[in-house]
């Protein structure tokens, strides 16, 4: 392999590709370039003493055959106040099948359930993508619900963006920013990387880069200037303002964050004050720890897929199928591959 010319080229490109976006002199010819000041940079206020909750959703593929796959989903959510935890709320185990002929009856029984009314579209995705529906349905449905233990002054941190991916979600996700700007709870998403350049450099190493340059020490908060990016934004579905933040002087971490859109100054600096807040746990300092747990408490590991697995081929074998079937159904022959 490591003999072959064409191997040892594409190596060449993609240790060059990295190279050039980690190397210090084309970085700092767009810093010098850059319309961005240290008055851009913000630091957000200290202390947030009120509620902060997160919410995330994790989804695992459970059988797949030719024909239809099992996928399991559940989400969270957590809640903390002067560090100390509130509550930690799990959603059931939910086994949707996701095929041709299963996915749309699936769907809309699932988002009834959560929001009581039909969607105005259903799924046309392959099953990864569809599955990954089905999970956001469930995690902002626990948003929604999260929303509802929550007062004034509060904090609810999203996993992910504002913006949504799927058109069924939109209403949902404005109804989120709606009850929040309602009730007064300061409502953030966080993501931890990000698809944003600027001049082929990923946003959020540049911007890092561009603090560092101006000796800015986190905590700081920068919002992405619209005309520094390479992509062009799309206001559809789009429900929030982009930053770039770094919560910790002890990590390398940097995240993007949104904020709803058309909201005061004080609103985002409290916001990402409960992100800076809540990102000193030492395991993973720099990110906020309440999104942390909530990852931890919904992630659908290997050991519980699994179990699910060996429940779902118990039941069939209590219904009396042979057990030739079912390996016709969902055998993999790459396992047998493997073997030899």
């Amino acid at each position: 392999m490591r003999n072959n010319r064409l191997y040892r080229d594409d190596l060449d490109s993609v240790a060059g590709y990295i190279n050039g976006i980690c190397s210090g002199e084309p970085l700092k010819r767009i810093i010098e370039d850059a319309p961005i000041n240290p008055e851009d940079f913000r630091s957000p206020a200290n202390g947030f003493d009120s509620t902060v909750a997160a919410v995330d959703g994790s989804n695992a593929m459970i059988l797949e055959s030719g024909s239809f796959s099992v996928v399991a989903l559940r989400a969270v959510s957590v809640a903390f106040r002067g560090g100390e935890r509130l509550f930690t709320k799990t959603t059931p185990l939910r086994l949707p099948r996701i095929s041709k002929l299963h996915t749309h009856e699936e769907y809309l029984n699932l988002y009834k359930e959560c929001f009581k009314k039909e969607p105005k579209n259903l799924i046309y995705d392959e099953p990864s993508r569809a599955a990954s529906v089905f999970r956001d349905t469930l995690e902002y449905w626990t948003a929604k619900e999260t929303v509802k233990e929550l007062r004034r002054g509060d904090c609810l941190m999203l996993d992910g963006s504002l913006k949504t991916s799927h058109a069924t979600h939109h209403p949902v996700i404005s109804d989120i920013v709606e009850d929040c700007k309602e009730t007064g709870i300061y409502l953030v998403s966080v993501s931890k990387r990000t698809s944003l350049t600027w001049n082929g450099f990923p946003l959020d190493i540049t911007l890092n880069a561009v603090a560092s340059e101006f000796r800015i020490k986190a905590p700081w908060y920068i919002e992405v200037p619209e005309e520094i990016i390479d992509q062009k934004q799309k206001d559809e579905w789009q429900n929030g303002r982009s930053y770039i933040i770094k919560l910790h002087p002890a990590s390398e971490i940097v995240l993007r964050a949104e904020i709803p859109k058309n909201l005061t100054d004080e609103y985002t600096d409290k916001a990402l004050s409960a992100c800076a807040e809540y990102s000193g746990d030492g395991r993973i300092p720099g990110y906020p720890y309440p999104l942390m747990e909530a990852h931890r408490e919904c992630c659908i590991t290997q050991e519980i897929t699994d179990i699910i697995r060996q429940d779902v081929i118990g039941r069939i074998d209590e219904n009396g199928i042979d057990r030739t079937r079912y390996n016709q159904l969902f055998g993999d022959l790459h396992d047998e591959f493997a073997r030899y």
